[in-house]
């Protein structure tokens, strides 16, 4: 069943809303675009309603964000985009500990693994080459 085509004058006709604040609620995204194109867009039934919807609240003193969220739902926000790290370091810092460095990230120098093997050593108490806890 096809939906009927409704006109902009036709629709602030049937809302009591002025063309300009039809154009405005479909500008705020909160009305969608009228379908068609050009000189041939029209509006629907469905139009109709969200209009209607949207005069109501306004009448129960809702802001215009209120509406949105009311209309549409939250807002989600956007996701991040997943970094995918293309290289990953493996680096032994005593026997039974590992670390793994996202290539791009931190540089693993000689210099900053023997401070880090030197930490691990007196925050485990191990012994770097054996892995043996020390007293």
């Amino acid at each position: 069943m096809e939906d009927k085509k409704i006109t902009i004058g036709q629709l602030a006709e049937l809302t009591g809303l002025s063309r300009r604040a039809i154009r405005f609620y479909v500008q705020s995204g909160l009305l969608p675009a009228p379908a068609g194109a050009g000189r041939g867009h029209y509006y629907t039934d469905e139009h109709l309603q969200i209009l209607q919807q949207i005069c109501t609240l306004k009448e129960n003193r809702h802001s215009l964000d209120e509406i949105a969220v009311i209309i549409k739902g939250p807002a989600v926000p956007a996701a991040e985009p997943l970094s995918v790290p293309t290289t990953w370091t493996r680096i032994e810092v005593c026997p039974g500990f590992e670390i793994q460095i996202q290539g791009g990230l931190y540089r693993a120098t000689p210099a900053r693994i023997r401070k880090l093997q030197k930490f691990v050593s007196q925050l485990f108490g191990v012994s770097i080459t054996t892995g043996e806890e020390t007293k």
